[in-house]
């Protein structure tokens, strides 16, 4: 009994061992090549605004936003969804090679690559959330202390649609949506992969799913917005339905598949 535990222990270390080898170092380039992008390029457009000065200067959310800099933010989490989803997809790849051979349910990889994924994801949440505190400071150093309040920064992330979406205060369910989408999001690239290595194509709906995610992500506060659903912008509910019914359509596929492992064992 003692050996079959430390063998599925040791199994499932080898599976983030593999994970880490194809994902840890993109995704850490990407996300602090979106921080450092994102922060030279607010740089730029402060400067040209202060040497451009027309006696009106913007709203620390309206120079962000204005200027389309949380475009780069969603070009990194294209980039990181798409290093997600080619982890073990390809049934002939060495690493989908790997993974077959491990002594470790189908189940188990799904779980343990939706935790990598869903934990890739929140780190790269997080890099954003810095990368505006970051921001903020360039704007002070550029345009100086008297350009803000105590209550500059709190009111950009209640003001800004993006930044609301990165920080939604005073709405738990909002938080407690953006906790739930990095989860699901972790879960869809892993079951990319699980159907990828019987086969199967399901690439058009997981970048459905990330794709709206993005779309959808930008979020008016919701006591500000008459469409709202539990305080959230009633878009946010959309994306959380449809969410979950992609988590329960792959629950079943994989449960499907548990059951013919049995049959056939």
């Amino acid at each position: 009994m003692k050996k079959k535990t430390y063998s599925t222990f040791g199994a499932g270390c080898a599976v983030f061992e593999l994970f880490n080898r194809i994902a840890l170092l993109p995704m850490l380039l990407i996300t602090v090549g979106s921080v450092l992008l994102q922060s030279v390029a607010f740089w730029a457009v402060c400067v040209v605004t202060r040497n451009n000065d027309t006696g009106i200067l913007d709203a620390f959310e309206v120079a962000l936003e204005g200027h389309g800099i949380p475009i780069l933010a969603g070009v990194g989490f294209i980039g990181i969804s798409w290093i997600f989803t080619r982890m073990g997809s390809n049934a002939a790849s060495k690493s989908a090679y790997t993974l077959c051979r491990l002594s470790i349910s189908e189940k188990t990889i799904v779980f343990l690559q939706s935790l990598y994924g869903a934990l890739g994801y929140f780190l790269y949440w997080m890099a954003q959330l810095g990368a505006v505190l970051l921001m903020y400071q360039i704007y002070i150093h550029v345009f100086g202390a008297s350009a803000v309040t105590s209550q500059s920064l709190a009111l950009a992330f209640w003001r800004g649609t993006y930044l609301h979406g990165l920080l939604p205060l005073s709405e738990p369910f909002s938080v407690a949506l953006n906790f739930f989408i990095t989860a699901e999001l972790g879960f869809a690239t892993a079951c990319h992969g699980f159907h990828q290595r019987r086969g199967k194509k399901q690439s058009s709906k997981v970048w459905l799913m990330i794709f709206w995610t993005g779309l959808y992500f930008p979020r008016h506060p919701g006591l500000q917005d008459r469409s709202v659903i539990l305080g959230m912008d009633y878009r946010s509910v959309v994306l959380a339905i449809l969410l979950l019914c992609f988590v329960l359509f792959d629950l079943y596929a994989i449960s499907n598949n548990d059951s013919d492992e049995e049959e056939i064992t």
